[in-house]
């Protein structure tokens, strides 16, 4: 009768362990499914390419952010499920401490994606205001290039009209430079912060001066 009761005690024994063993499996599950729900968010976006859609896609980030936050409580359940299998001596305690090491290493892996995403679109922020400023003057010059030109063509008639107008034409040339050495300075800035960035901002710097050096030699024709 003994042996029999031990033999029973025992069994109860390995079934009650693999109850809590199964629900430690239950929170390790949706532990699991947050992370992958956060990995699929995090694999392969695109950066965006306009200085509005970045400062969308931040402010997505940065709420996605907060939900990884939030989710960590989902982490730390199946943590302490698992430290709590390893106190009780439980059969399975080793399988649950295994599992929760490569949950936390996935978690940790999805929270540094999401802050180097944060930075990229950081970059790619300051990238594209120096690529509008480019874009803005850019229209500017040739809209004063087409002016410049026009003005070359009229007779002899209007000779002092003209000379009035280049004059205030040269004023403006002279009082917009400043607008062309900020973007060569926020360029420079940039290079020098972000190396990687440093052949597109370098290739749109050479543009902006060659424009700028046409509109000089054309108002000075």
């Amino acid at each position: 009768w003994h042996k029999l009761l031990g033999l029973w005690e025992a069994r109860r024994e390995a079934l009650v362990q693999a109850h809590v063993y199964q629900l430690f499996l239950r929170d390790l599950r949706q532990a699991c499914a947050v992370l992958h729900n956060q990995e699929m968010a995090l694999s392969g976006p695109e950066l965006p390419g306009t200085v509005e859609t970045v400062e969308e896609a931040l402010k997505r980030h940065r709420d996605f952010l907060t939900t990884m936050e939030l989710n960590q409580q989902k982490m730390q359940v199946a943590v302490q499920a698992a430290e709590g299998l390893l106190r009780q001596g439980n059969i399975y305690g080793e399988q649950a401490q295994e599992a929760v090491t490569r949950l936390l290493e996935k978690s940790q892996e999805n929270q540094l994606r999401a802050q180097q995403w944060m930075q990229k679109l950081h970059d790619q922020l300051g990238l594209q205001h120096f690529l509008r400023d480019c874009h803005e003057l850019d229209g500017w010059i040739h809209e004063k290039m087409l002016m410049a030109r026009d003005g070359t063509r009229e007779d002899g008639h209007k000779l002092h009209k003209r000379w009035l107008r280049h004059q205030a034409f040269m004023a403006e040339l002279a009082q917009n430079k400043e607008w062309l050495e900020k973007i060569e300075r926020e360029g420079q800035q940039l290079m020098q912060e972000k190396p990687e960035l440093a052949a597109s901002v370098r290739k749109k710097l050479g543009e902006i001066r060659q424009c700028w050096a046409e509109l000089e030699s054309t108002t000075q024709a």
